[in-house]
């Protein structure tokens, strides 16, 4: 919940998307990292493994330097100063590090202006309440597009479209990450060049065609249809590509840009706990629904799902990249 607060407050507006981007490739590397572990060892020894990863980054993270706004909040504007030079690669007194450091001073003087924002006066304000439902609902959508239940479920989605595979089905699942990880690369290239909205809606839009591709394959396989292997592994394939290359950081990237220091970490707190609750029930719903509803059925309803949410995103959310936090404000009429 923190990482996302942290990236968008040492950021700076031109490279900020990318930075967002590059959370998930850590998250990617590390789920190929457990998928190689747990196919050569035991439980117990993939733990003696990893024990050390979380105190190495406890220790590097002591070294951490603050965030530049956090740093002006606590009216130190010196070291405010410094961090900004540091994490710019610039001199302390460049003119570009004192008008940024400038920019955090107004803004926290009108922040603390403003009277404080519990959780309950946040959802109560009927100019965020707009907004925090509209995340809640993008946020739903992530969780609901159906891409982590192939993931979790992927060898039985492999077998269940009755396709013969040359390769064994728990052999092809190793590619998933990887695809993920040069996806997720990808996106730190454009995130910086198109629009965050546009991009997202793309990544819905192809999902729902390859989920409708699944739901064919199945359905024609079960009425005697010869189908080509490759034909439900590339679909899976593109399926996790746009989950890492869009579905999944880009609406982290809008959250973080769209609130104000203010509210940011209430609000992130709020949908982060949200949006794995809803990921939770997704995938807690799926054998249910393949069971009852058919393996074909199932991916309809997350093809619509992914349409569905496509339109939500052109129509409802804000155009973000390149604009100021202010700017952005502007735009969403909470100003």
């Amino acid at each position: 919940m923190t990482i996302p607060i942290y990236v968008k407050e040492i950021s700076d507006d031109c490279n900020r998307g990318a930075l967002a981007a590059i959370l998930p490739i850590a998250q990617y590397v590390g789920v190929i990292i457990m998928y190689v572990l747990g196919t050569y060892l035991d439980y117990y020894h993939v733990v003696y493994c990893v024990i050390g990863v979380p105190i190495l980054m406890t220790v590097l993270l002591l070294r951490a330097p603050e965030s530049p706004n956090f740093l002006v909040k606590q009216g130190r504007i010196d070291d405010a100063l410094e961090c900004v030079a540091l994490l710019r690669g610039l001199e302390k007194t460049d003119s570009r590090v004192k008008n940024e450091v400038e920019n955090m001073e107004k803004t926290d003087a009108i922040n603390k202006k403003l009277p404080e924002i519990s959780t309950f006066k946040l959802v109560k304000n009927q100019k965020w309440r707009k907004w925090v439902f509209f995340i809640g609902i993008l946020f739903t959508l992530r969780g609901w597009n159906g891409t982590l239940c192939i993931q979790t479920y992927a060898v039985s989605v492999l077998y269940s479209t009755g396709v013969t595979f040359k390769i064994s089905p728990e052999i092809l699942t190793f590619g998933f990450p990887v695809v993920m990880i040069a996806t997720a690369l990808l996106l730190t290239v454009f995130v910086e060049r198109f629009e965050r909205k546009r991009l997202l809606c793309l990544a819905h839009l192809i999902t729902a065609i390859c989920m409708v591709a699944i739901a064919v394959v199945t359905l024609l396989q079960s009425h005697g249809t010869d189908i080509p292997s490759w034909l439900p592994i590339t679909a899976i394939v593109v399926i996790s590509a746009a989950f890492s290359g869009g579905v999944s950081p880009l609406p982290y990237v809008l959250v973080t840009e769209m609130f104000p220091f203010a509210i940011r970490a209430k609000v992130i707190g709020i949908i982060s706990v949200y949006g794995w609750f809803s990921i939770f029930i997704i995938t807690f719903l799926h054998p249910i629904l393949v069971t009852h509803i058919g393996s074909p059925n199932t991916y309809i309803i997350y093809g619509a799902l992914n349409l569905l949410a496509a339109i939500f995103v052109i129509i409802f959310l804000p155009k973000t990249r390149g604009k100021s936090e202010a700017e952005i404000q502007k735009v969403m009429g909470t100003e």
